[in-house]
């Protein structure tokens, strides 16, 4: 209850100076004017609170002997990245891991690259390599989650370390990323995604938002209350996962509802979980390169995410799920319906400053200096999480843009990238409501 007090205290503060700022600014404040404060002041004690706590370090014990790992990664039409993937995942030290591939029925040759690259031997349903660490099995095409449940029902090892086939590790990354499983409170752990050869202005833009995501989940990780871990790279407790039922097969996103599932299971037992992000664990994925790919990307991501909170919804104020239930989970409720109000306010001013009379010019003066205020805290943020990254262990920096190129898109994102965000995910709340599942190419 103290850290769900601590967001409410912020807010009103906020609320309280925002108020003040409108009384100067707009003398008529309209009904919806308070209500675009309170939304908005809401926002600002959240980021405030999250911001704060990512800027705590965290030092997980070092285990005694290598961890056991099951490195899974899901494969459709990877014949591109896979090689180049599942090398760097064998490259890795200071841990004994089995990589272990799930051909989700692909049409290309990502079966045959394979067989190729590693000089693996057909042995009925499996191609294995001679030192049996690699592992290809071929499944019907179902979808992500199956081929990853696929996968975990064959895996040896305590330890499961999801992986996409278009992404490659940086040195050392499985090791800093499974470091935390000493600590039986820890079920799963988010790696730090970052995007690859960001050479054109889309990728560019992604590459910053992906380094202020893991900034933001390290901060809610530190609050205890971190509700995703990106399939791209997570590591997962397999006794967890088997106890929670393994991965998700009917969902959007199956990553995040596992972590649903792990909170929920723990909820009815009356334990508490850890979830950390670890930023020294670095994984390059390739983006999505063209608009109609984000479009794709980011409505099955916000599709999934809505369908996720209605299974769970019951875990929403259960005194049982703790603060997840009671704080973070009302959080997310706010955040699935923000992005249509985000839209309507920013309308709302356009028009008013479009308008000749005296209202409308102060409304758009009120607009213009909460967007200022934004613009400071992404800012501040931005800067934070690039001090972290440039620190992080196992980072690649010949896959990233300069730090220049960097700053200038992350300059340039409130006033435009972010915009297009919240209205990409428009299309996911119909696409939710028909819970249709799909894998479709984010490229």
């Amino acid at each position: 209850m103290r850290l769900g007090a601590r967001f409410v205290s912020i807010a009103v503060l906020a609320l309280i100076a925002l108020e003040l700022l409108a009384a100067w600014l707009t003398p008529s404040v309209t009904p919806w004017l308070h209500v675009a404060l309170a939304l908005t002041a809401w926002e600002l004690s959240v980021q405030l609170v999250v911001t704060h706590a990512g800027m705590r370090a965290r030092h997980d014990a070092t285990p005694s002997t290598p961890m056991s790992v099951s490195v899974l990664v899901a494969a459709w039409n990877e014949e591109r990245d896979i090689v180049r993937t599942v090398r760097s995942i064998l490259s890795q030290e200071g841990v004994t891991l089995e990589v272990i591939v799930a051909d989700d029925g692909s049409t290309d040759r990502t079966r045959a690259v394979l067989l190729e690259a590693f000089a693996l031997v057909d042995e009925g349903p499996w191609l294995v390599d001679a030192a049996r660490s690699l592992r290809v099995i071929t499944v019907a095409h179902a979808g992500k989650g199956a081929a990853l449940e696929a996968a975990r029902r064959v895996a040896r090892h305590p330890i499961l370390v999801t992986v996409d086939a278009d992404t490659v590790l940086g040195p050392g990354a499985i090791e800093h990323l499974t470091r935390p499983f000493v600590d039986v409170q820890v079920e799963a752990a988010a790696g730090a995604v970052i995007v690859r050869d960001a050479r054109d202005l889309l990728s560019r833009f992604q590459y910053a938002e992906y380094l202020e995501t893991t900034f933001v989940r390290h901060g809610w990780s530190q609050l205890g209350l971190l509700e995703q871990v990106p399939g791209a790279f997570a590591a997962l407790r397999a006794s967890s996962v088997e106890h929670a039922g393994g991965f998700p097969i009917d969902s959007l996103t199956e990553d995040y509802e596992l972590i649903f599932r792990l909170y929920a299971r723990a909820a009815e037992e009356g334990r508490t979980i850890r979830v950390p992000t670890i930023v020294d664990a670095c994984a390059y994925t390739e983006p999505p390169r063209m608009l109609a790919g984000l479009a794709r990307q980011r409505t099955r991501w916000f599709a999934g995410f809505l369908v996720t909170l209605a299974r769970f919804r019951s875990l929403l104020l259960d005194p049982r799920a703790r603060a997840f239930g009671l704080v973070r989970l009302p959080i997310k409720l706010i955040d699935a319906l923000l992005p249509p109000w985000s839209l309507l306010s920013l309308a709302i001013v356009a028009t008013s400053a479009l308008g000749s009379d005296h209202l409308g010019f102060e409304i758009s003066a009120l607009g213009l200096v909460l967007l200022a205020v934004r613009v400071a805290f992404d800012i501040a943020q931005t800067h934070l999480a690039l001090a972290r990254h440039r620190a992080a262990a196992s980072r690649l920096e010949a896959l990233e843009p300069s730090r220049a190129i960097t700053w200038l898109h992350a300059l340039a994102d409130a006033w435009s990238y972010a915009w297009l965000r919240q209205l990409l995910v428009l299309r996911a709340y119909p696409f939710a409501l028909t819970k249709g599942r799909v894998w479709e190419t984010s490229r």
